[in-house]
Formats: structure tokens, C-alpha cells, sequence
């Protein structure tokens, strides 16, 4: 978009005497007045009806996005690099309703949208501040397609809980747990070193602890991503804690039973 800028000053042409050749108004300068006056009508935007095109930013190689304010929801919109996605940034992200990231694909083979990277000896991944000195709420929440929420991440000022929905109005065909002594028969517990640093770890083997309580287990055994890669089963082992439950129950139930038979052996 170029601004009109006069080649020829007409009206100084009015000053000079009669008969100089420079007082004659040439084709040529007008022709060049004319298509200077082309152009910029050209290359202005119409601002009555304008018909605007997104401009092509490219993809950057390297680079730190500052000072996002806004007032409304920022869509950041396209496709993720890894390239971009190693070595981009957003620092001072004010806005006053939503930020959105809505990458079109993955950033790697494994699926996810946004990647993070950072040095855990220096950085901090993800920082989220309360702007109050007390807080109780839900930092990160988690809902699905339906807008429901399923899970959050809740803070009471210096501690957390990790939450997932359990209200008894999202239920059905409730019914009391039985034979969960059995299923914890059944389990493996086993101590292991870790293949990444050789630290020593304990708890179950995923595949193992999904054959009895499959709630606890997220993947199947020997997945693999699109580049070959493993895609490890997650284990999260608070979904044992009503099967242990029960099982307690169970076996305080078996405890009972036979220290009453005791009891009536005991008596004369």
C-alpha cells in the first residue's frame, strides 16, 4: 500500500514567464501524474467495502511472540513444526477472556498438539499464579465434548488435589464391589530399576495390573507410535484404591467370622 507523491508541481509552472519552454505542461508529465495517481489507487485498501487478505507470515525458524493483549479470545491457528515449536516463545500472554492454541497436527509422532521444551535444572515447564494471596479453585479443568467436566486440577492456596468427577448425578446401576479380595490375590507388585536413570522404583508392570483391573491401565502392551517408537501404557494407580477398599472390608469380614467361631470354641 503506497501513498500518491506529485512528480510535477503544476501551479510553479504558473509563475514562470511566457515563453519559457518549462511553462509548457509536457504529455509525458502527465502521464507520469497519472499513473503515480493508478498506483496508489491501486495498492489502497477500500475502506468503504474493503476485501482484506490474510497475509502468508511463513513458518519461523526461531523468534519470541511478546505482549499478546487483547480483549477477546487470541486463536493461534495452523500448523505446528517442531522446529518451530523447539525454538518459539510466548512471553507476556495478557488476555482479558481466553487464549487458545489450536494446532492443526501434531507436533510429533506422538500426537501431541503443544510441546513445551525446558531445562529442568534452570526452567520451570508451566507456572500458573494466583493473583490472590488465598485461592480455592480449579487451575487446570478438563472437559470433554459434551462440556462436561470430567476432571480438574484444584488448588486450596498451598495445596493440591487431583480430581476427577465422581458425583453420584453422573452414575448409574450403582451397585455395592464384590470378590475384591480375589482380584487383589491376583495382583503383582514388584520392585524395578528404571531403564532412563537405573533408579530403583516399585508398583506393577501395566499390562499385568490391566489383566485384573483394567480402570487403572491407559494403552495396550507393545504399542507403538507412527515412527516405530514405543507408546507406553500409563498406570494410575488411585483407581485400585476402591478394590483395595473392598478387599479390606472383605477380609475384616473373614477376621469376624472366625474370631466369633473362636469364641464359641473358647466358651465352656
Amino acid at each position: 500500500m503506497s501513498n500518491y507523491t506529485k512528480t510535477v508541481n503544476f501551479a510553479t509552472k504558473d509563475a514562470l514567464t511566457t515563453g519559457d519552454a518549462n511553462k509548457i505542461v509536457k504529455g509525458t508529465e502527465i502521464d507520469t501524474e497519472y499513473n503515480n495517481i493508478s498506483t496508489a489507487i491501486a495498492t489502497k485498501a477500500d475502506l468503504v467495502s474493503p476485501s482484506l487478505v490474510t497475509p502468508a507470515l511463513g513458518t519461523p525458524s526461531a523468534g519470541v511472540v511478546t505482549n499478546l493483549t487483547g480483549t477477546a479470545s487470541i486463536n493461534i491457528n495452523g500448523t505446528v513444526g517442531a522446529t518451530t515449536a523447539a525454538t518459539g516463545a510466548f512471553t507476556t500472554a495478557t488476555v482479558s477472556t481466553a487464549c487458545r492454541i489450536n494446532a492443526t497436527a501434531a507436533v510429533t509422532a506422538n500426537g501431541e498438539r503443544l510441546t513445551i521444551l525446558f531445562d529442568p535444572a534452570t526452567d520451570q515447564g508451566i507456572t500458573l499464579k494466583s493473583t490472590t494471596t488465598t485461592f480455592t479453585g480449579n487451575p487446570i479443568v478438563f472437559i470433554n465434548s459434551s462440556n462436561a467436566v470430567s476432571g480438574s486440577i484444584y488448588q486450596q492456596t498451598s495445596s493440591i488435589a487431583y480430581l476427577t468427577t465422581s458425583d453420584y448425578r453422573a452414575k448409574n446401576t450403582i451397585t455395592p464391589m464384590t470378590g475384591a479380595l480375589s482380584k487383589v490375590s491376583l495382583l503383582k507388585p514388584c520392585t524395578y530399576k528404571w531403564n532412563a536413570d537405573g533408579s530403583d522404583s516399585q508398583g506393577f508392570i501395566a499390562h499385568e495390573l490391566q489383566e485384573v483391573i483394567k480402570e487403572c491401565v491407559v494403552g495396550e502392551k507393545d504399542a507403538t507410535n507412527a515412527d516405530g517408537s514405543p507408546k507406553f501404557q500409563g498406570v494410575d494407580t488411585s483407581f485400585l484404591v476402591a478394590t483395595l477398599t473392598a478387599a479390606i472390608q472383605e477380609l475384616k469380614a473373614l477376621v469376624d467370622a472366625q474370631a466369633a467361631r473362636i469364641t464359641a470354641l473358647e466358651t465352656p
